[in-house]
């Protein structure tokens, strides 16, 4: 478990023609590269150069680097629970955190009984229960 965790936060998927879980790139200094939301640099893959990481990403509008600057990414509109899964950090406010309620509506609907299955099943027939 510990050897899947320290690989899994270390690396990178690229499309290189296979199913993304096949696709994986270790980047062992990639946890040391920090997230920022408004950021646009993303890694990329070159043929020539490997795994790379350019600030500005073409076409963004991200600040151009100077020495000493601090090298960040956006790790992508993720909420915490997913941000701590598999990067090992939440943020102090973050846009894309959700509250789940799921369990309470299906309570909700349990509770009323038969006309709680009647109106569960009508949902799921049009698609818009799970």
């Amino acid at each position: 478990m510990l050897a899947w965790l320290n690989v899994n936060s270390r690396c990178v998927y690229f499309k290189i023609g296979k199913k993304q879980e096949d696709n994986l790139t270790l980047a062992p200094v990639i946890d040391m590269i920090n997230h920022t939301d408004n950021m646009q640099t993303r890694p990329q893959q070159t043929p020539l150069n490997g795994l790379t990481f350019s600030s500005p990403a073409h076409g963004s509008t991200d600040p151009h680097l100077k020495v000493g600057t601090e090298l960040s990414f956006s790790y992508g509109a993720h909420e915490d629970a997913m941000l701590l899964t598999e990067y090992g950090f939440t943020l102090a406010v973050n846009p894309f955190n959700n509250v789940e309620l799921d369990a309470l509506v299906e309570d909700l609907f349990d509770k009323k009984g038969d006309e709680g299955r009647v109106k569960r099943r009508v949902l799921e027939d049009e698609g818009y229960w799970g």
